[in-house]
C-alpha cells in the first residue's frame, strides 16, 4: 500500500514524514562494511532455550553484579566510601592486593 501524501504549496504531492515504500528486493544499499558485518548477522531471530538453567543463572548473576556496581558507585558519590588522594591514586592500586592479603609489613 503506497504511504498517503498530501499537498504541498507547489502542488507536488509529497509522501507523510517517516513513511515509505518498502525497498524492492535486491535494492539495499551494499557497501564494504555491509559485506564484513554480514556473517555477524547469520544467525538473526535465534536465542537462547528459555528453560536452560544456565541463562537464569547468567542473568541473575548480572544483574546482581550491575547492582553492586551501582551501589559501589552511589557509597563513592555520597563519600561513604572513600578513595585515596589521586596523587597517591597509582601507588595504592599497585600495593592494594599485597595489603588486602598480607597485611602491612
Amino acid at each position: 500500500s503506497r504511504a498517503s501524501s498530501k499537498p504541498v504549496g507547489t502542488g507536488k504531492k509529497l509522501p507523510v514524514y517517516g513513511e515509505r515504500d518498502p525497498l524492492p528486493k535486491g535494492y539495499g544499499i551494499r557497501t564494504g562494511l555491509s559485506d564484513l558485518l554480514k556473517p555477524l548477522n547469520s544467525e538473526a531471530g535465534v536465542t537462547a532455550k528459555e528453560e536452560s538453567i544456565g541463562t537464569y543463572v547468567v542473568l541473575f548473576t548480572a544483574i546482581v553484579l550491575l547492582f553492586l556496581f551501582y551501589t559501589l558507585l552511589l557509597l563513592i558519590n555520597n563519600q561513604s566510601v572513600l578513595l585515596p588522594p589521586e596523587d597517591e591514586f597509582d601507588e595504592y592500586v599497585a600495593n592494594f592486593l599485597p595489603y588486602f592479603f598480607f597485611g602491612e609489613k
